[in-house]
């Protein structure tokens, strides 16, 4: 499709083309499915996650990268849960609700 890059009033400027009908128009909105993703582990992370499998085994499949995730997520989780917050914390926290609820 042409279009006439300097639009004026000038009728002796190349006239625009039509929009050809056979040509696919480009949606308004699109679809987006709803459901779970079409991505799923297979069965043998599942095994493994589950404890019914070795890693070995499951590294053996092409779900390496998958172990690989879940070994660095369990590593991050650990970390976290080694953490303490300092000392009050917790109270300074349930201070502020409070007060935030009071003044309602």
């Amino acid at each position: 499709m042409l279009d006439d890059v300097h639009s004026s009033d000038d009728q002796s400027a190349a006239p625009r083309a039509t929009p050809d009908p056979d040509a696919r128009s480009v949606p308004a909105e699109r679809e987006v499915p709803i459901g779970p993703p079409a991505l799923t582990l297979s069965e043998a992370v599942h095994a493994w996650l589950d404890g019914e499998a070795t890693e070995a085994s499951v590294r053996r499949e092409q779900s390496q990268g998958d172990v690989e995730f879940w070994k660095r997520l369990d590593g991050d989780l650990a970390r976290r849960r080694a953490q303490h917050p300092r000392a009050g914390f917790a109270a300074r926290v349930m201070a502020a609700i409070r007060a935030v609820d009071d003044e309602r």
